[in-house]
């Protein structure tokens, strides 16, 4: 047995959803795939394996429960929605425990796109295949043509700007980030009104959340159900490769994405360009929130938030021409 304590009470969740989905759960081996346990996030994911069934129960903890269905719901209509794709998959979900805050379901074959960027894989034709899958699904799920409003996330880029100028303390490097949050206004200024197209978010398409297979790219980890621009998931698993793996050298004025990289990209997504408003704005926008998201005390920060960080202030000087 594992020596986590959630991991036992998800092996008396997996026992209850594997009978009711008509499975003897005896001889099952169980494997602690991911964890999480922080303010207002604690879940387990857990694989439980017998010859050659493998299914995997993720169980949520605590206020984690909380607004548990919808992102399952969610998964549920991709899976839906993708099930004729060759090559763009979500997994299916095969019973659920509302009580628990628990989902049962299908095992994915394959290494996240993260791991494979870790042990040195090319990164251009797996991050075409990122573009392959979320083109799929945006457009499975339906699209919508609108017209780009930046405004909605100046304010609330706004906020953050003035909290952060009256406690600097809440963010790393905050004079560099106040430099940059400054810029926001007139970076956006060319998109207002601009045509773009909308779709239902993956929500969370970072670089752990797809895992590439022998039969293409399955997403996992979906947020509740919500239409936005299209950008919003590009420019998350973009800015994700480009703060962890990317060059900062390649950071500039014009953008904070490798062309190379954003090359690979459209040629597998289809359905905007690069040049897209939504595209071209948001990767600010994201930039910034994955500034924010990182421990302002050293201390705090993991290896990975770290490395993170070195690479985001060495790419916020150059692509906003800050010196400091």
């Amino acid at each position: 047995m594992l020596p986590d304590p959630r991991i036992a009470s998800a092996a008396m969740t997996f026992d209850a959803l594997a009978r009711r989905c008509g499975l003897a759960p005896e001889g099952f081996t169980e494997r602690l795939i991911w964890h999480k346990q922080e303010a207002g996030r604690n879940h387990v994911v857990v694989e439980y394996r017998r010859g050659q069934v493998r299914l995997v129960l993720k169980q949520g903890f605590g206020k984690d429960t909380t607004g548990f269905r919808p992102g399952i719901e969610m998964q549920m209509r991709a899976a839906l929605a993708l099930k004729a794709s060759p090559t763009a998959h979500a997994p299916e979900v095969l019973a659920l425990d509302e009580d628990t805050g628990a989902a049962l379901m299908q095992a994915v074959e394959g290494e996240t796109l993260d791991e494979l960027l870790a042990e040195g894989a090319d990164p251009l034709p797996l991050i075409r295949q990122a573009g392959l899958w979320l083109a799929a699904f945006h457009r499975a799920l339906g699209i919508e043509k609108r017209f780009f409003q930046p405004r909605f996330m100046l304010n609330h880029l706004a906020t953050h700007h003035e909290r952060i100028a009256e406690k600097p303390a809440l963010v790393a490097e905050p004079e560099l980030y106040l430099a940059c949050s400054a810029q926001l206004s007139d970076l956006a200024l060319p998109y207002h009104g601009q045509p773009t197209v909308s779709a239902v978010r993956h929500g969370d398409y970072n670089l752990r959340n797809l895992i590439i297979g022998p039969d293409g790219a399955t997403a996992i980890d979906f947020k509740p159900a919500q239409t936005a621009p299209v950008g919003f998931d590009i420019v998350r698993i973009l800015l994700d490769h480009a703060t962890l793996y990317g060059d900062p050298q390649k950071a500039s004025r014009a953008g904070l994405v490798d062309p190379a990289v954003l090359g690979a990209f459209f040629a597998g997504y289809d359905l905007v360009n690069a040049q897209d408003p939504s595209v071209r704005f948001l990767t600010w926008v994201q930039f910034l929130t994955d500034w924010r998201a990182i421990p302002a005390d050293p201390e705090r920060q993991s290896l990975r938030q770290m490395q993170r960080l070195a690479r985001i202030t060495a790419m916020a000087r150059r692509a906003f021409a800050v010196r400091s």
